[in-house]
C-alpha cells in the first residue's frame, strides 16, 4: 500500500485506526485525529527535550506542533520518567499518554545473530560509539585536549577493542577520514546498516552523549560510557527530562587517558556500574521483555475507545 494511489488513499481515509512511529502520518494534513484513533508508538525515549518542550522554541515551530498535535490521539510513553516530555511535546494532556515499550527493543534483547555474526568481530570486543547530533555546533567525536589518534590506536589494539562509529546519517559526511586510517576504527553507515536494533544487543558496550539508545541497551545490562562533553551549552539550549546524572549509569571520562583506562575497566569488570545500571534500567525500561506483545495488546486496547 503507497498513499500517492487514489484507491489506496480512499482505503486509508476510510481507516478507524492509524499507528505511526513518529510524527508523520500515513497521510498529510491536520485534524487527522477527528473520528479515528491515532496512535503514535514513540521515536526513541525523550531524555531530552522535544518538541514545544524545548526551551527555545520558534514562532514557527511553535505553530507547526499545535497543528500536529491535532493529527493525534495518544503518544505511547515507556516509562513515567517520559510521560510528562511526551505531553509538552505536543501539548497534550496526561490522559492521552499511555504506557507502552518500544516494539523494537525485542530485537535489542534478542538480536539477529546471523547480522551480528556479519558485522562484528568474534576476535575482539565491538564497542558502539553513538553520539547524537547538534543544532548549535559540529560533534567533537574524541573531545579530549589530550587527544592523540596513535595514542588511540595503540590503546585500543592492546585490550582488543575494534570500535565503530555510528553517526546521525545527516552528519556521517563531517567525520574525520584520518579517523579511519586507525585499523580498529570502523564507520558502522546508514548504509552499512540501515536499522541498528537487530544488532544492537550484539555489542559488548555502548559509548554516547545524549542518544536515547544507550536507555534501549541497557535491557542488555552491559556496560555504556557517556561523553557528554558540552552538557552545559546542551542543557542550557535544547533542556532534558530526565536527570541525567542520575540516570546515566557509567563513568565520563574528560581525557583520553582516562577514556582508555574506563574502557578497560567496564570491559573486564563485569560488576563495575553495575548495580547503577540495573537502578536506572528498573527506572527508564519497566518493562523489560515481550515489548511487541505488549505493545500490541495497548494497540487493541486503544483501538476499542
Amino acid at each position: 500500500m503507497t498513499n500517492d494511489r487514489f484507491k489506496d488513499i480512499i482505503m486509508i481515509m476510510r481507516s478507524g485506526l492509524w499507528v505511526c512511529s513518529s510524527l508523520e502520518t500515513p497521510l498529510s494534513g491536520f485534524g487527522l485525529s477527528f473520528r479515528r484513533t491515532v496512535i503514535h508508538l514513540g521515536h526513541g525515549a525523550p531524555i531530552k527535550s522535544v518538541g514545544l518542550g524545548e526551551k527555545y522554541v520558534s514562532l514557527v515551530k511553535s505553530i507547526y506542533y499545535r497543528l500536529i498535535r491535532t493529527n493525534f490521539s495518544y503518544l505511547m510513553s515507556s516509562s513515567a520518567a517520559f510521560d510528562s516530555a511526551w505531553a509538552k511535546c505536543l501539548h497534550l494532556p496526561s490522559s492521552h499518554i499511555v504506557r507502552c515499550p518500544q516494539a523494537r527493543c525485542d530485537q535489542v534483547v534478542s538480536p539477529d545473530r546471523h547480522l551480528v555474526s556479519l558485522i562484528l568481530d568474534k576476535s575482539s570486543h565491538n564497542v558502539l560509539y553513538a553520539p547524537t547530533w547538534r543544532p548549535f555546533s559540529d560533534t567533537q567525536i574524541f573531545p579530549f585536549d589530550d587527544f592523540n589518534l596513535d595514542t588511540l590506536c595503540d590503546g585500543l589494539e592492546k585490550k582488543g577493542v575494534t570500535l565503530f562509529l555510528r553517526l546521525h546519517p545527516n552528519f556521517e559526511f563531517e567525520l574525520d577520514e584520518k579517523l579511519l586510517k586507525c585499523e580498529r576504527i570502523k564507520l558502522l553507515s546508514s548504509q552499512d546498516i540501515s536499522d541498528i536494533n537487530p544488532v544492537l544487543g550484539g555489542f559488548d558496550l555502548v559509548i554516547t552523549d545524549y542518544s536515547s539508545i544507550y536507555i534501549d541497551f541497557l535491557l542488555t545490562e552491559k556496560p555504556v560510557m557517556f561523553l557528554p562533553y558540552d552538557y552545559n551549552e546542551y542543557e542550557s539550549t535544547i533542556g532534558f527530562s530526565i536527570d541525567y546524572e542520575k540516570l546515566t549509569p557509567g563513568p565520563k571520562p574528560n581525557s583520553l587517558v582516562a577514556f582508555l583506562s574506563e574502557l578497560e575497566t567496564l570491559l573486564t569488570d563485569s560488576d563495575y556500574y553495575l548495580s547503577c545500571r540495573k537502578n536506572a534500567n528498573k527506572v527508564l525500561n519497566p518493562i523489560m521483555r515481550d515489548h511487541a506483545k505488549h505493545t500490541l495488546n495497548v494497540v487493541k486496547t486503544l483501538a476499542k475507545r
